[in-house]
């Protein structure tokens, strides 16, 4: 049982053992019970189609289903750009973005520049590296 469940079964039975709104709002108090809630609660008890829970309540995911989650899963690769895996899933880079960042838990791929030194440059930048060493 969740805790919603339990908040509003509780105030339901308060209410059946003939309790006020008020008298069920400072007997929730330590679950946060406001007064609109437990109004809500009444009036949905009272109607039997409103007893039921209610399911549904917003939009229904598409583009970062779990059928597109599976094929960017499929397709990733470290070294493979959104915009590239997007283009291939001919879905937004966007989603992309958001499917990396929200179901892998992972950070944007960001290629760094880095300077290509040539045999010389490498034995110069190892032998000044040593020679501080040594003068320490």
């Amino acid at each position: 049982m969740t805790v919603m469940e339990f908040k509003r079964d509780s105030a339901i039975a308060l209410y059946l053992a003939g309790n006020s709104q008020v008298a069920i709002v400072r007997a929730l108090q330590h679950l946060n019970v406001n007064k609109s809630f437990v109004s809500r609660t009444i009036v949905r008890y009272k109607d039997p189609d409103n007893i039921a829970k209610r399911y549904g309540g917003g939009r229904k995911k598409s583009a970062t289903s779990s059928e597109i989650v599976r094929k960017v899963k499929k397709k990733k690769n470290s070294r493979r750009s959104g915009s590239k895996m997007a283009a291939e899933l001919n879905i937004s880079v966007r989603n992309v973005q958001r499917i990396v960042q929200n179901e892998f838990k992972l950070k944007p791929l960001k290629l760094q520049k880095a300077h290509d030194l040539i045999p010389q440059q490498k034995k110069s930048k190892s032998g000044t590296s040593q020679e501080i060493v040594s003068l320490l």
